[in-house]
């Protein structure tokens, strides 16, 4: 009678949420304590939910969940080197931006219970988001969802930010059950800005590497090369999936920390290109007109590499944005030389 009421389905369901119950608190003592608010004497965790149960199995509802949130730009994709479907996991998620630029954002799996509940951390400047859902499967063949929505918030102001979050996971779930229905995407609410005193500036830097335009191509062309624009060394760049590779109109996924602890992602498309002899791109995640093309030249002694970035900003910040941009072509050029370098050395010593 014993082992009857321990397999009772009243049982099952207690051991399960007991089980998620663990699942949850492993995953809270996982978050580096930089983001553990519970203790600090002015912010505190302020949590959303909601739940809703779905029309269709939960195999097929779970098959969705990686790609939650769904008012991504496009389907989202796990970064190179991470573990796909397990803790560790990184996926990179894009959206539109209300002034056109294309961003994305990092989600890192904290903790999973296949078929049943995924955590996962999202860091979004100045805030860090855990998100939790639970599906349970139903008798009748439809399931229920559940979605948790953490963040940290002042204690003084956590009954508004409370109120203003619970929007949040309820949009998820009528996401999730538009998405099940073959609803299609809704496209992103764009608002005009003022591009009045946009001005335009183009400078030019070169630099002579020692090396055949052949070696400096294959150092700079591949989208895993892409990280020498990028001052973080421990940046990663690499194709975005569906765009074609090597070619115009592939899009380049550039993951790096451009600010103190906020690492973030940009993206940049191919939009000319000579074959070992030069290629453009352009900041899709800029709000106004960012492009660089690199151009190759044999000359004596070696290749001459040229960087022209072309801008546009505002009046007031163009001289600042401008030698900005300088330096970091500047820098650009001097970690071609050194990929160059360090290529030839591997090579030589392969040999």
């Amino acid at each position: 009678m014993d082992a009857q009421r321990s397999w009772s389905p009243g049982g099952l369901l207690l051991r399960a949420r007991a089980h998620l119950d663990a699942v949850r608190d492993e995953a809270r003592r996982e978050l580096d304590e930089k983001v553990r608010t519970d203790t600090h004497p002015r912010l505190t965790t302020v949590t959303a939910v909601a739940r809703r149960v779905l029309a269709a199995p939960a195999a097929d509802v779970w098959a969705l969940l990686p790609d939650v949130p769904l008012d991504a730009a496009v389907p989202s994709f796990v970064v190179p080197g991470t573990p796909v479907g397990e803790v560790g996991e990184v996926r990179c998620v894009l959206r539109w931006r209300r002034d056109g630029a294309l961003v994305g954002t990092l989600h890192e799996l904290l903790a999973v219970v296949p078929g049943h509940t995924r955590v996962q951390l999202e860091r979004r400047e100045p805030q860090v988001l855990v998100t939790t859902t639970t599906v349970d499967p139903l008798p009748d063949g439809s399931c229920r969802v559940a979605v948790w929505f953490a963040f940290q918030a002042a204690r003084r102001g956590a009954d508004a930010a409370r109120t203003r979050a619970e929007v949040v996971p309820r949009r998820q779930l009528a996401l999730l059950a538009d998405r099940l229905a073959g609803a299609p995407a809704v496209p992103p609410v764009l608002e005009p800005h003022d591009e009045s005193d946009l001005d335009g500036h183009e400078l030019m830097v070169s630099t002579t590497v020692p090396a055949t335009p052949e070696a400096v191509w294959a150092a700079v062309r591949p989208a895993e090369q892409a990280r020498l624009d990028v001052a973080d060394p421990d940046a990663v760049t690499f194709t975005v999936p569906g765009t074609p590779a090597g070619e115009i109109g592939e899009q380049i996924c550039v993951v790096a920390t451009w600010r103190p602890s906020v690492r973030e992602v940009a993206v940049l498309e191919v939009i000319a290109q000579d074959p070992g002899r030069s290629f453009a791109v352009r900041s899709l995640s800029a709000p106004h007109l960012l492009a660089q093309a690199v151009v190759l030249e044999a000359v004596p002694g070696g290749t001459e590499v040229t960087v022209v970035v072309s801008l546009q900003e505002h009046a007031p910040v163009l001289a600042r944005e401008a030698a900005r941009s300088w330096h970091a072509a500047e820098a650009y050029l001097a970690r071609i030389r050194d990929a160059v370098r360090s290529s030839a050395a591997g090579g030589a010593s392969g040999a």
